[in-house]
């Protein structure tokens, strides 16, 4: 009996403690804010995926241009 108070008493101040944290979770951002850097990382995003057309447009490129030459680069 005294095993099952105790195991309440443990359940209902996790429930206690928990629901003081889900209150204390809220943003201190605005929404004006949060807005601006889902902005920002969207035109991180937009930047990132042009260097990689690019980039590899210059792979493509240089790789016509030594299959035209007939020369290859090797490692050493």
């Amino acid at each position: 009996m005294g095993s099952k108070i105790i195991s309440l008493l443990a359940c209902v101040m996790v429930v206690a403690l928990s629901a003081g944290d889900a209150q204390a979770q809220t943003s201190p951002f605005s929404k004006a804010q949060v807005a601006d850097r889902i902005r920002k990382v969207e035109d991180g995003v937009d930047e990132f995926r042009k260097y990689l057309e690019t980039r590899g447009d210059d792979a493509r490129s240089g790789a016509q241009s030594t299959q035209k030459d007939g020369s290859t680069r090797r490692r050493k």
